[in-house]
């Protein structure tokens, strides 16, 4: 039986497909997805697609959570006044996330207010907000914010990358 040149191609073409949807199907399953309810009653609550529900923060005024492409770690701007954001880490451990410290943040600080001539205890305002995770999601790129009150450097405006350091749980 000859098979004619369009056939052939439509059948290479059919292989092809499939061979393309067997490598997709092959791929790694999704890691953790991870799915975040905040209220000013409950606080900071993460579910897992396993069922998992953890509460994380019980207190806050609001929160803004970037989680990490396998869900193994979560970043929070916890707002504790209506100027006071503190940046939280959240690395998941066993069976649950565990709160790490990120203890580089106020160092940051200290060193940008005195590239800019003033005191830390001095700045403006200062902010920070989370940009997202860096290169193999082993840092945070944070953006730091604040006046200095000085004609010659008025501001602060910086982003930084800091280690997620585990080994300094709180």
């Amino acid at each position: 039986m000859v098979i004619p040149d369009r056939m052939m191609l439509r059948y290479l073409g059919v292989l092809l497909l499939l061979l393309c949807l067997q490598a997709c199907s092959d791929q790694e399953a999704p890691h953790r997805q991870i799915h975040s309810s905040f209220s000013e009653a409950t606080g900071l609550t993460v579910t897992d697609n396993s069922g998992l529900s953890q509460q994380l923060i019980a207190e806050s005024l609001g929160v803004r959570v970037v989680v990490s492409n396998d869900g193994q770690w979560l970043l929070v701007e916890d707002m504790q006044l209506s100027s006071l954001v503190v940046v939280r880490a959240f690395h998941y451990e066993g069976d649950r996330y565990r709160e790490v410290g990120l203890f580089e943040v106020r160092r940051r600080w200290e060193v940008l207010a005195e590239e800019a001539g003033v005191d830390f205890e001095d700045l403006i305002r200062p902010r920070v907000g989370i940009e997202g995770f860096g290169p193999g999601q082993k840092s945070v790129r944070l953006h730091f914010r604040a006046d200095t009150g000085l004609r010659a450097y008025p501001e602060i405006d910086s982003i930084v990358e800091i280690p997620l350091v585990m080994f300094l749980a709180i």
